[in-house]
């Protein structure tokens, strides 16, 4: 019987530090843990690097407006050229060495993003954060999101997006139940 393929997902707070890491100017931006940054670069490392061909990763496009973001409101493009080549080569990389994947949502993505962050929920999700989630729940072959978000964890464990994630797994819409990469939590 053939491996199924599956999807890990990758949030901003795991991305950020795999493209900032190379350069000074943009490794001054990450939290001030630098030990647990480091850590995050060096699991996306290994996952990229590694020659598994049934597992893809997938980095919602909202992810790489957050680090455009972050890299615009912080850098100043003028005078910066080193660190925006590194940005240039660092996503160039996962664009074409890597089974990296830029993935737009759906409207199923918006639709439940939507109520994700519904603040009349006790346990909402912020817009980016809601839209990142639901990119991953409705992608059926998805398994594990990176993150160590406290929100999308909190969710994810006894919330909204767990009972969204247990719903489409009954209803058959995922093969798996969504879950966290616990190596940094």
């Amino acid at each position: 019987m053939p491996e199924t393929i599956t999807h890990h997902y990758v949030d901003t707070d795991y991305l950020l530090p795999y493209l900032f890491y190379g350069n000074r100017e943009l490794k001054s931006l990450l939290a001030k843990d630098k030990r647990v940054e480091k850590e995050k670069r060096e699991t996306l490392k290994k996952c990229f690097f590694s020659r598994n061909t049934n597992i893809f990763y997938k980095i919602p496009l909202i992810v790489i407006g957050e680090v455009y973001n972050k890299f615009k409101s912080n850098i100043d493009f003028f005078t910066s050229t080193a660190a925006i080549t590194h940005m240039n080569d660092e996503i160039n990389k996962l664009c074409n060495r890597y089974n990296v994947d830029f993935v737009p949502p759906n409207n199923e993505c918006f639709r439940t993003a939507w109520k994700l962050s519904d603040i009349s929920n006790r346990d909402y999700l912020g817009p980016t954060d809601a839209l990142i989630v639901s990119q991953a729940l409705y992608d059926k072959n998805s398994k594990k999101i990176y993150t160590q978000d406290r929100a999308i964890i909190n969710s994810l464990i006894n919330g909204l997006v767990c009972k969204s994630n247990k719903d489409l797994y009954e209803n058959g819409s995922r093969l798996a139940l969504l879950g966290v990469d616990k190596s940094h939590l």
